[in-house]
This record gives C-alpha cells, sequence and structure tokens, in this order.
C-alpha cells in the first residue's frame, strides 16, 4: 500500500541523509527538536524539586535549539546540497522559515520564562 511505499522511501531518505556529515547534524537536529520539548512535558510528572529543575534545563535546551533552527538549517542544508552536488541557489530557494517557526520560538521563550519563575518561586506562589 501506499504507507509501506512512503515508510520506505522515507527510511531511504533518511540513510542517504546519513552519508554525508551535513545530512547526520540535520537529522541530529530535528532528534533534537523532537525531545527536548518532549523532556519539558514528561518533566512535569517527575517529583519535586526535580521536575522544576528537569523543567528549566529541557526549557534552556529547546529556546536556544528552537532559535537557531532557522539560521542552522540554512547552512546546513546548502552545505548538504552541495556535498550531493545540487546547486547552492536551488538549496537556498528551498529553505524558507514559515510563520509557525516563530510562533515555536514564542513558546519555547514562554515556557522558559515560566520555567525560570518557577524555580525562582519554588512552588510557593503566595
Amino acid at each position: 500500500g501506499g504507507q509501506l511505499w512512503g515508510s520506505y522511501r522515507y527510511a531511504t531518505n533518511s540513510a542517504q541523509m546519513m552519508n554525508s556529515s551535513s545530512g547526520r547534524l540535520i537529522i541530529m537536529w530535528i532528534l533534537l527538536l523532537m525531545i527536548a520539548p518532549a523532556f519539558c512535558v514528561i518533566s512535569q510528572f517527575f517529583r519535586e524539586p526535580y521536575s522544576r529543575n528537569v523543567t528549566l534545563l529541557a526549557s534552556i535546551v529547546s529556546t536556544i535549539s528552537f532559535v537557531l533552527t532557522p539560521r542552522l538549517m540554512r547552512k546546513w542544508i546548502v552545505s548538504y546540497a552541495m556535498e550531493n552536488q545540487i546547486s547552492q541557489q536551488a538549496a537556498e530557494q528551498a529553505v524558507t522559515v514559515g510563520k509557525m517557526a516563530y510562533v515555536a520560538i514564542a513558546c519555547a521563550i514562554i515556557v522558559l520564562i515560566v520555567s525560570v519563575y518557577r524555580v525562582i518561586k519554588q512552588d510557593n506562589f503566595e
């Protein structure tokens, strides 16, 4: 079916990206973008003070990674394209930063502010 073919194409494309240094950086960065916010959510189930500390650490990593993503992706995709004999001009045109990227950055900053506030107040909001 179509799902099996899509899975095969995804696995093939991922394997091809892992053959170059820029492709590996792209794949690892995307993994970081998925894992860091997940730790912000998962940390809510930890006991205090671990919950606050893990949330703070994960929100710092998330914020930094989301803020750096547009610039790093542009750089790494152009580098990946050059390694695979794709013109630099075509690669630059393939990378655009959408509006939702800025929403994600704003959300990461809000989560960081809340987690810093929680650490300062130590959940004593009286």
